[in-house]
């Protein structure tokens, strides 16, 4: 569907997915442990390193830490 709009972005979109269903566990534990408790240290470190991880993948010239100071606009401007 995406690609009948932009090729580009079905491509980025089928990386995300890979690494989704590669990482799904851990992006799962993340979400419930943030959704349902107060962020600690450590699983605020936790979550830059699987976001870290995932534009890595992507090949973007951002940090997880980067991620997580940033709006979904500021990252949608560097995709």
């Amino acid at each position: 569907m995406v690609a009948r709009v932009s090729e580009r972005d079905a491509r980025m979109q089928a990386r995300i997915n890979q690494y989704l269903m590669e990482h799904g566990g851990e992006a799962l534990a993340l979400n419930q442990q943030l959704q349902f408790g107060a962020p600690s240290a450590a699983l605020l470190e936790r979550q830059a390193r699987f976001n870290d991880g995932l534009v890595r993948s992507l090949d973007l010239p951002i940090s997880g830490d980067d991620v997580q100071r940033m709006t979904g606009f500021e990252v949608l401007e560097v995709v």
